[in-house]
């Protein structure tokens, strides 16, 4: 596994956590999310590369409400206009294809390591969920 990660590591893939490992354990993060275009892909990589897990989602959702439990003793942090929404868009596979490439290259604008962050800097959760709605009867 560590040979794996190492080589994730050196594609920018992965990146070691260096706050959360204690001793010889090591925590890997992904910096980034990464969107992996299908076109040219095998029918098996295509499924891999879709593998839709609901952890994710289900972690951002147990940090949100850590944040709404704690917000009152977060100061100006707390009062902040944080965001919860949902939005439905008509688009085209392209088009839908498109707004996730404009999305990732906008959090990339803003993306920096911990040891870079200026003073005051928080990390900020971001999550971000975008799904083909299933036909009627589905």
């Amino acid at each position: 596994m560590s040979n794996h990660l190492r080589e994730l590591a050196e594609y920018g893939f992965v990146q070691e956590d260096p706050e959360r490992g204690r001793g010889r354990e090591r925590w890997w993060v992904a910096p980034q999310p990464v969107w992996i275009p299908r076109e040219g892909l095998s029918p098996e990589a295509q499924a891999e590369a879709s593998g839709l897990h609901p952890r994710p989602l289900a972690e951002a959702l147990e940090g949100f409400e850590r944040f709404r439990a704690a917000r009152g003793s977060m100061g100006e942090w707390g009062r902040g206009t944080w965001v919860v929404g949902r939005t439905r868009l008509t688009l085209t596979l392209e088009e839908a294809t498109q707004l996730i490439a404009d999305q990732q290259e906008l959090i990339s604008r803003y993306q920096r390591d911990t040891a870079d962050a200026p003073s005051g800097a928080r990390t900020v959760v971001l999550a971000f969920l975008a799904y083909p709605e299933p036909p009627p009867g589905h």
